[in-house]
């Protein structure tokens, strides 16, 4: 019996392993340090929440969604992309609430958006502009079910005083079956 106990601890511990190497971590937990993920999704569970919760499972991050002060109007969804294209057009971007976190306390963040009209978000854009991210790593990702636009790189441009690091867009995060393995592999780059 103790036979069994103890082959058993070891194939677990072998599968704890291999997982953990699968996703770019070493036994010992190496990963980018203290992480923050920031991100903003129009809805619940939608694809940036996938996406930003992906990230947290992978990197044991602390997570904030970053919400408008005031909720958006409340609209069928083509009206509203038609609305907030011209809160773009028109550079009008809502106050956003407080995030109640400490950049300097973190290590590495992350900034994750919806692309609307080929754009950050309305919430990320004010994120962006009043954000002081006092030399931290930061990598961009956003999600799309079209085309990218410059989502990635406006966050890149817009974030102040953060060490840019590699970011991405997702395309079709609801349909696609892969999608943990595909972050998985993008967070592991940036372990390098």
């Amino acid at each position: 019996m103790k036979k069994i106990i103890m082959r058993c601890v070891a194939v677990l511990g072998l599968l704890f392993c291999t997982g953990a190497l699968a996703f770019g971590q070493s036994a010992d937990q190496s990963n980018l340090g203290k992480v923050l993920v920031l991100y903003y999704s129009y809805s619940e569970n939608a694809n940036t929440e996938k996406v930003a919760e992906i990230i947290r499972g992978l990197t044991d991050a602390d997570i904030v969604k970053v919400e408008p002060a005031a909720s958006f109007p409340e609209m069928e969804y083509r009206q509203f992309t038609q609305w907030a294209k011209e809160q773009q057009r028109q550079g009008i971007y809502p106050s956003i609430r407080d995030l109640n976190v400490d950049i300097a306390s973190y290590d590495f963040i992350f900034v994750g958006t919806p692309v609307w009209w080929g754009l950050p978000s309305l919430p990320i854009t004010t994120l962006l502009r009043q954000t002081d991210f006092e030399g931290k790593p930061l990598a961009a990702f956003s999600t799309a079910q079209g085309g990218p636009g410059s989502a990635v790189s406006d966050i890149e441009k817009q974030a102040k005083n953060a060490l840019i690091r590699s970011g991405v867009n997702f395309n079709n995060v609801a349909g696609d079956r892969q999608i943990s393995e595909k972050v998985a592999t993008w967070v592991r780059s940036l372990q390098k």
